[in-house]
């Protein structure tokens, strides 16, 4: 007998445990992120070691500018299971709190694995820019630039990374391309340095 009510409670707590976990995801997925992160702190209550809940509420930090406490949850995670998804976010949080470096080894993690990601590409790119690692970050836009030669971000940065470096004739023409396709506002900035 006692069997069968510790089965019953076990099936029942299981079913609203999945419950929640499917609760949290769809708010997760919504971005709800605050109502989100109270519902993965309800199950990792439960299930302290759950990484892809760590995962989740790590995100949801990092989209309402808690990247410290992202950080620690994604650490979390990556010791309980290295998927590169969870790099992605800890790399952006770092980027976003100027831990340059640490964002790229990040990044590069999340790259190997999906090396024709512009987006991270160009997070990396902007990375090595900060640092003023001019070559690394041209290498990066050159890669986005042969993936989507239309890049408005590549074809910017390159233009101003050249422009910087006093290749003007080169650097302009990129960034006339930017302008062309957009990047106007960017573009009025660094117009002064362009012969028309």
């Amino acid at each position: 007998m006692k069997f069968i009510f510790y089965f019953t409670f076990l099936l029942l707590h299981s079913k609203i445990f999945c419950q929640d976990i499917d609760y949290a995801f769809k708010l997760f997925q919504e971005g709800k992120y605050q109502a989100a992160i109270f519902e993965c702190d309800k199950i990792l209550l439960v299930s302290p070691s759950n990484d892809e809940i760590l995962y989740w509420r790590g995100y949801c930090k990092a989209n309402t500018g808690d990247f410290y406490g992202a950080i620690s949850d994604l650490n979390r995670a990556i010791q309980l299971n290295d998927f590169s998804k969870y790099f992605s976010i800890r790399g952006f949080s770092k980027e976003k709190l100027g831990i340059w470096k640490d964002a790229i080894s990040d990044y590069n993690v999340y790259l190997k694995e999906f090396p024709n990601d512009l987006n991270h590409l160009d997070s990396r790119a902007l990375c090595y820019l900060k640092l003023h690692e001019d070559k690394l970050a041209l290498n990066d836009y050159d890669r986005i630039l042969i993936l989507d030669s239309s890049n408005n971000s590549a074809l910017f940065w390159k233009g101003f990374i050249l422009l910087n470096n006093r290749i003007i004739d080169e650097g302009c023409k990129y960034l006339f391309k930017a302008k062309q396709l957009g990047y106007v506002d960017q573009f009025k900035t660094l117009e002064k340095y362009c012969p028309k």
